[in-house]
């Protein structure tokens, strides 16, 4: 079948083939989300997004893992959402995210938005982990202490029940 490959370091080739493709090939035009872990809590709807230059915590997110905005580090940036209108960032949380028990300390921008994820890992996060996430294969990859890393996306079934852990 098809394969793509991405070298990242000389020894650890990231490789894309038609087994990674979800049940029902390429026939679908699904964002891609996965499920990690931070402070004591399992995060559902984590949107993996290459389009966009921050991570982003809405505030309601922040709140349900704990997070008062008297913690949040103070930030001046304006965040621009893809309809050109923008609201200002409420401020900055670190999060130490536990992905299929690899550990990644993320700095998060804390939006008062509605959203449509419960995180959202952008191409700060992407970039820092030499990740390379497909959407038509419904996973992400990277390497990390010489082993490849393949997180799926999670079920879709999962997406439409809300957290209760």
């Amino acid at each position: 079948g098809n394969e793509w490959a991405f070298e990242l370091c000389e020894n650890s080739p990231i490789i894309f083939s038609d087994k990674d493709l979800p049940t029902g090939g390429a026939s679908h035009n699904d964002a891609l989300h996965i499920v990690i872990e931070t402070r004591g809590t399992r995060v559902s709807h984590v949107l993996i997004d290459g389009g966009a230059s921050l991570n982003i915590c809405p505030q309601q997110t922040a709140c349900e893992l704990g997070i008062r905005q008297a913690d949040y580090t103070p930030s001046t940036i304006f965040i621009h959402g893809y309809d050109g209108t923008g609201q200002p960032c409420l401020g900055c949380i670190c999060l130490d995210l536990n992905i299929s028990e690899t550990y990644h300390r993320v700095l998060f921008h804390v939006v008062d938005i509605e959203p449509s994820f419960n995180l959202l890992l952008g191409r700060p996060w992407i970039h820092a982990t030499n990740a390379v996430p497909s959407t038509l294969h419904q996973c992400v990859k990277w390497t990390h202490n010489g082993n490849s890393i393949t997180i799926y996306a999670e079920d879709r079934k999962s997406r439409l029940v809300p957290n209760d852990s």
